[in-house]
């Protein structure tokens, strides 16, 4: 259980002491130079069409750490086949870094590479420990990523591509506490990415599920057409046009509902949408006098929440 400390209690005085923690825990946390914790290098020259999954070596490229990984890399999802020879290989104790980036802010993605033998690409910077038992590399990744972010986008340079360099990262600062309470918040956040993972992996299967119900509850364009054509067929065109028919009897019912009583609903109807809706233009007297819409490829979002703001003109009575 993490505990909060009361309001009056030092600790909101002293920034050196956080105001979440958990309750074995006392004391200062200690202000470091990375200069201190962490010896800087780099990858080697991994190209794009030199990595895959179907290759010996794993492998991790810098544009990787963007969207296959988060702070802790547990499995590598790649491979090299270029000769071991080539490579800078990990030992496991390794904090990733990506020097470059089209977004500053992308620079300070930090993952723990906590799996040997793999081999490291170019444009990574590479954090390992100057002393061991010093720190906790996945507390160090959470810290990165959630504290250090902006401080390490304000060192990029560059205009279309932003860098940051290992010099540039000996400036920075990190606050830590004992190792045993590293360790317990690194468990903690892990957990909790573990449950968040988790919930994606649900969501992901019950959106596949979801996607295959409704393309057994809806018709498709196709047999609908087929559907409107059997609507006006006299009764003994059945022999002329049996692909229709078929059509009405498999397909139409691949999934279907029943009532309170077991049984069956009726036959569903193709109506022309003017058959069912009416279009309806109504201008404005004032502006502003309703909330604007954006139809987006997620769906319609009022607009002010979808860009931030209204980008419809002042007047929109026009």
């Amino acid at each position: 259980m993490i505990t909060k400390k009361h309001k009056t209690n030092s600790a909101l005085q002293n920034p050196n002491i956080p105001k979440l923690r958990f309750p074995e825990f006392k004391g200062e946390w200690e202000r470091k130079n990375f200069e201190e914790l962490f010896i800087f290098s780099t990858g080697k020259n991994i190209k794009q069409n030199e990595a895959s999954r179907e290759f010996k070596t794993p492998c991790v490229r810098y544009g990787e750490l963007y969207h296959m990984y988060e702070e802790v890399i547990n499995e590598v999802i790649n491979k090299t086949n270029l000769d071991k020879s080539e490579l800078l290989f990990s030992d496991g104790d390794e904090i990733l870094l990506p020097s470059a980036g089209e977004d500053p802010l992308d620079i300070g993605s930090a993952s723990a590479l906590t799996v040997k033998n793999v081999a490291i690409g170019r444009t990574i910077n590479i954090l390992k420990p100057l002393t061991i038992g010093r720190y906790s590399q996945i507390y160090v990744a959470y810290y990165i990523n959630h504290k250090l972010k902006k401080s390490i986008a304000t060192l990029a340079k560059g205009v279309s591509i932003s860098n940051v360099y290992n010099s540039d990262l000996k400036k920075l600062n990190i606050l830590l506490p004992t190792l045993p309470e590293q360790t317990r918040i690194a468990n903690f956040l892990t957990a909790v990415d573990e449950k968040l993972q988790a919930l994606k992996k649900k969501k992901g299967l019950l959106e596949q599920y979801k996607k295959g119900v409704m393309q057994q509850l809806f018709l498709s364009e196709l047999v609908c057409g087929g559907l409107e054509d059997d609507r006006i067929m006299d009764s003994n065109d059945d022999e002329k046009n049996p692909t229709i028919l078929k059509s009405k009897k498999s397909k139409f019912r691949q999934l279907r509902f029943k009532d309170e009583n077991g049984k069956e609903f009726a036959d569903w109807e193709v109506k022309k949408l003017g058959e069912v809706l009416i279009e309806e233009n109504v201008k404005t007297t004032k502006s502003n006098q309703h909330r604007i819409l954006s139809s987006t490829a997620r769906g319609l979002f009022n607009q002010d929440e979808y860009f931030t703001r209204d980008i419809a003109s002042k007047d929109n009575t026009v």
